[in-house]
């Protein structure tokens, strides 16, 4: 199972970088930060180039989604049986075989996210297609059409995220309304048959590679385990309560995180790329449900690369340059050729972690500069950010992809040819794991499909490295929200930024200062943020009614503020 193509699992341990660093306040520039990795990541890094995401989701979907499409492997996509009913997309540029979800339907969620109807987009139902995913005897989501579970928590837990979010905005298409429920009530049992049990408060051991429906136990392959399956399980079973008020639900993703959190803080449980789900379903349970679970630890450990004692050595979130750039922000080992950053985990942290600063702004100063970084790092996955001699497919890339919109893989921070050594002189090197095992290209979909979650969140603000971050775009199934936005404000002096409110009148308010900030305002708004300091901004229709419950701050019935109560 993945590591894809046989990636390694065990790395070798770089001194100094593997034990997980402490949790306790690290105080920078006058601000604690609660995520202290991201004190060692510049405030403003360099070379600065920040993509327009957004288009190049678009540019993207165009590509990928166009059956006329001509060139060398191309089209990519194409029809799996004469009858139209399932399509393929290569997990890489000229692979052949069958399709993956979390290649597919990642890009379905990228064209939703970015307000591309994916019901008619190119001519064709996406997400009625994407439904093939579904195991009718699973009753689960899986990786392959029709397949079955695979035998990796992550593989089998991505495919139903996927369903989700997907879901969240086309409930009623196909057999969504059936699925959903049916997904939420196989990986309940799954956390059950694992030994939770909500009356008597036995937690579920989550020291397994996966979970068979089969005979309903956890698999073990006696290789590697997969602890953050729980993490994934949390974020569906909160979703499902969300949706159905099924107290099971909310007791399930309790159980799996509190079986979580129970690890000592030197067993990471992080794997692949489930941890986040877990970490934001864990600070919105403290936001709308009122829990107290440890969420710097979860949130920590999404970070911090884990130890001899962990799920997997060395994975976690890059605080280095590659070379002359800064890599600050991308995911993947950082042991590996020193520094080996991956795409699509690189996108999904970006898309799980982003709300936590709505629900917990102690956050937002870190989580502002880990996606300043991350969002401008990020373009070193794709051709046109590097020499040619600094990547292993250029040619296809000029030649087939004009908006150079399909990333590879990964990015070493050595370059690693096969049958050779790593080498140093040539960073950042973009490249992936399938040239090495004989495939045609490390030009990745299953990575490049995640790219719509930085074309949601990310905007540029008219201030060189101010962004504007959208809160709402990947906190799915939230309650009733005004628009909210994290500005972070990398500079050691205030600045003025523009900010478009629209033409009524509106109060702007801060949920880091606990206030308001504009009263009355409508366009053209500049807002000062102070320096190395972030904002919190909810744009709140004028003259609305204020009202303060159990340490929430309401206005019109509204949460505004979650720690209002706590921090005032």
């Amino acid at each position: 199972m993945r590591n894809r193509f046989h990636r390694p699992m065990i790395m070798i341990v770089c001194m100094g970088i593997l034990f997980c660093q402490t949790l306790s306040l690290a105080q920078v520039k006058g601000a604690y930060s609660m995520i202290p990795l991201v004190n060692s990541m510049p405030n403003l890094p360099t070379p600065y180039h920040m993509r327009d995401w957004r288009k190049v989701t678009k540019d993207y979907l165009n590509l990928i989604f166009d059956f006329n499409r001509k060139g060398e492997m191309l089209p990519l996509v194409k029809w799996r049986d004469s009858g139209h009913d399932s399509f393929i997309l290569p997990s890489y540029v000229g692979l052949s075989g069958g399709a993956e979800a979390i290649n597919c339907m990642a890009a379905v969620v990228s064209g939703d996210l970015n307000g591309i109807d994916m019901t008619h987009f190119q001519g064709q139902n996406w997400v009625k297609l994407s439904q093939l995913f579904y195991s009718p005897v699973d009753k689960v989501y899986v990786n392959g059409i029709r397949g079955r579970v695979s035998g990796s928590f992550w593989y089998d837990l991505l495919p139903n995220i996927l369903f989700y979010q997907i879901a969240s905005r086309y409930p009623d298409v196909g057999d969504s309304q059936i699925e959903f429920r049916t997904v939420a009530d196989q990986w309940c049992k799954a956390c059950t048959y694992m030994g939770g049990d909500y009356e008597t408060h036995r937690l579920p051991n989550l020291d397994h590679t996966a979970f068979q429906f089969d005979d309903m136990k956890p698999v073990n392959n006696g290789k590697w385990i997969e602890p953050d399956g729980g993490a994934g399980i949390a974020w569906i079973e909160y979703m499902a309560w969300l949706r159905y008020h099924d107290p099971k639900y909310l007791q399930a993703a309790e159980l799996c995180l509190e079986a979580l959190e129970s690890r000592p803080v030197d067993r990471n449980p992080l794997y692949e790329c489930l941890l986040p789900y877990g970490a934001l379903t864990a600070v919105r349970l403290n936001a709308e449900q009122n829990k107290h679970l440890d969420t710097r630890k979860l949130i920590n450990w999404c970070f911090n690369a884990g130890g001899a004692d962990s799920a997997r050595i060395g994975w976690g979130v890059i605080s280095t340059r590659f070379g002359e750039d800064d890599c600050a922000g991308l995911v993947g080992s950082v042991t590996d050729t020193n520094g080996y950053a991956f795409a699509m985990n690189t996108f999904e942290w970006a898309g799980a972690l982003t709300p936590i600063a709505r629900y917990d702004p102690r956050y937002a100063i870190d989580i502002g500069k880990w996606m300043l970084n991350l969002s401008n790092a990020a373009r070193l996955f794709y051709p046109n950010s590097l020499p040619a001699s600094h990547q292993d497919c250029w040619e296809w890339a000029e030649k087939n992809d004009p908006d150079f919109c399909i990333g590879y893989e990964g990015l070493r921070n050595e370059a690693w040819f096969k049958g050779q050594q790593p080498n140093p002189a040539i960073s950042p090197f973009a490249t992936g794991d399938a040239l090495r095992s004989g495939n045609p290209s490390n030009l990745c979909l299953y990575g490049s499909s995640h790219v719509g979650i930085l074309g949601a969140i990310v905007e540029p603000s008219n201030v060189k490295d101010i962004l504007i971050l959208n809160l709402l775009k990947t906190d799915y199934y939230h309650a009733q929200a005004f628009p909210s936005y994290l500005i972070f404000n990398p500079y050691d002096v205030g600045k003025r930024i523009r900010y478009d409110v629209g033409g009524k009148l509106f109060d702007l308010y801060d949920a880091v200062r606990h206030k308001i900030i504009e009263h009355d305002v409508r366009n053209p708004v500049m807002l000062t943020i102070p320096a190395n300091s972030a904002m919190v901004l909810v744009v709140i229709p004028a003259h609305s009614k204020m009202k303060v419950k159990d340490g929430k701050l309401y206005y019109n019935g509204v949460v505004v503020d979650y720690r209002y109560g706590v921090e005032k």
